[in-house]
């Protein structure tokens, strides 16, 4: 029996041609030899041309995503060992493993591996499978993961919602080999000790993508007052003390989050007598900050997604706006913005505008110093602008 193949319709391969990891339901004309959800199929262009290689799910709008663009690839366990090498290998020249243990060592599409993330966190590896295609493919990752790092333990954390669309169980968590991580788990990063919840904590644990935000503010904090809001287990406001912060206030909803920043405050040897933490809803308590008249040199926002999917999209750029106008709002003349959007759907020209738009709003005059985007362990296929997610800019204000 042949291979199960669809056909696409006439043109429909000019993305794949271009790079483009998805093949979206609307893109088929028919299948061949009867693909079940998950399976590995061959992607035929309309004249029967095999030109891809992916894994098939009827139950999604992305019906297919691309493994390999060489067509006759077998997608094995000699396949994943390839991937991982690869990413591996892209990450060396940047990772210093002596300076920081905490790694994202898959990032989905930008490493030919769709529906899979990879997390390293010391001695442990999370995973999370966000398809049906991924889930079915899922023992050669861990195979390829096992040879590679013989990791005390794998842990996954696949639950997420997306997962629904595909016909799986959104909140599928536990190891899945070796041993269950602790509940707080130390990593390094950039000379700071950091605790992570794998089991409990946001993402797979950790904000791996803030890595370079934080050793900025680490450079840029000396002497000023800081909020840092948003702040999770407080890596951010560690890296703000041990850059010589005059005082941190920490702000998030989370109270085991805080927990947490104590004992990373605690373990990096900093006094606790210019941190201040305060539980509640960010929004409330900003505004409780300006009626108060506090103001501060550094201001910090890390909000979660506001645009999860398309249609909540208007409404996000309505948030960020309001939220940045506010976080403008509370410095000091002379002081600095620090503001990200994790939102894939809002453009980095889109949140550059809208921040004009939020300064405007503030009263304050703003410049932009730097933008930029996820770092080098989230890489970006750059035919694939979808995957390209963090946006971060720091602006500098001065008085209306």
């Amino acid at each position: 029996m042949s291979k199960p193949a669809v056909v696409l319709k006439s043109g429909k391969d000019r993305p794949l041609v271009g790079g483009h990891p998805w093949v979206y339901s609307g893109a088929i004309r028919e299948t061949r030899s009867g693909p079940e959800p998950g399976d590995v199929v061959s992607v035929l262009d309309s004249k029967g041309r095999a030109v891809a290689v992916g894994y098939y799910n009827p139950k999604s709008q992305i019906a297919v995503r691309v493994l390999s663009r060489n067509a006759e690839e077998e997608i094995d366990a000699g396949f994943f060992a390839r991937r991982l090498d690869a990413a591996l290998a892209r990450r060396a020249p940047f990772h210093d493993p002596d300076e920081t243990d905490a790694l994202r060592i898959v990032h989905a599409e930008a490493d030919g591996l769709p529906g899979f993330v990879v997390d390293r966190y010391a001695d442990f590896l999370v995973v999370q499978c966000h398809t049906l295609g991924a889930e079915r493919l899922k023992p050669l990752l861990l195979d390829a993961l096992e040879e590679r790092f013989d990791p005390r333990g794998i842990y996954e954390r696949s639950d997420l919602g997306v997962r629904s669309y595909e016909g799986l169980p959104p909140d599928t968590v536990g190891a899945l080999r070796g041993e269950t991580p602790p509940a707080q788990l130390w990593i390094r990063e950039q000379g700071m000790r950091l605790a992570v919840d794998i089991e409990g904590g946001q993402k797979t644990g950790f904000y791996l993508d803030q890595r370079d935000n934080r050793a900025l503010v680490r450079r840029i904090a000396a002497g000023r007052d800081v909020l840092n809001a948003f702040s999770y287990t407080c890596a951010t406001s560690v890296a703000a003390a041990l850059g010589g912060a005059r005082h941190v206030v920490s702000v998030d909803g989370d109270e085991s989050a805080l927990s947490l920043a104590r004992a990373n405050v605690e373990i990096n040897g900093l006094t606790m007598e210019n941190q201040e933490w305060v539980e509640g809803d960010v929004g409330k308590v900003i505004g409780e900050h300006l009626a108060r008249g506090r103001r501060y040199d550094l201001v910090i926002l890390d909000p979660p997604a506001y645009a999860k999917h398309r249609g909540a999209l208007r409404s996000a750029i309505r948030g960020y706006r309001d939220l940045n106008s506010k976080g403008l709002r509370l410095l000091r003349s002379g002081g600095l913005l620090l503001t990200s959007s994790c939102s894939g759907l809002v453009s980095m020209e889109e949140f550059q505008k809208n921040l004009g738009r939020a300064a405007a709003d503030s009263g304050m005059s703003s410049v932009l110093l730097g933008a930029w985007f996820q770092p080098f362990d989230h890489p970006v296929n750059p035919a694939f602008p979808e995957g390209s997610y963090l946006k971060t800019c720091l602006l500098g204000v001065e008085g209306a």
